[in-house]
């Protein structure tokens, strides 16, 4: 049992370290290709989509892999699915509804370098 753990946890550590890595090397790289207000639209949209993201399964999906037996975690699965489509279908129609107003209203308030961030609205969807 703790050979298993041991590998596992490695695994994670490991992958968590190459992702840091690729990180760390293209930043420099990407930094040279984009303007700053790029990055902070792109922030605001990462920070935005990880919120709605852990509200729209309720995070359900942690569920899964603590099912006792196979009929549990497909149960866990289905529901977590379930909540998400369903917060996807909401998302979607207040995007599509409200879309025009928000844009409308951040060019009338200067708010010029956040009309980027608008078109990436309807990524949360997905």
């Amino acid at each position: 049992m703790s050979n298993s753990f041991s590998a596992g946890v490695v695994k994670l550590l490991f992958g968590r370290i190459v992702t840091q890595l690729v990180n760390f090397i293209t930043t420099p790289i990407i930094s040279r290709l984009f303007l700053p207000e790029y990055f902070g639209v792109r922030q605001i949209f990462i920070s935005i989509s990880s919120i709605t993201v852990s509200v729209s399964s309720l995070r359900y999906e942690l569920t899964i892999p603590l099912g006792k037996d196979r009929k549990d975690a497909i149960s866990s699965f289905i529901l977590s699915t379930s909540l998400t489509f369903i917060f996807s279908i909401l998302s979607f129609i207040l995007v599509f509804f409200f879309m025009i107003k928000l844009v409308d209203g951040l060019i009338l308030q200067n708010y010029h370098f956040f009309y980027g961030f608008c078109h990436y609205l309807s990524l949360l969807v997905v």
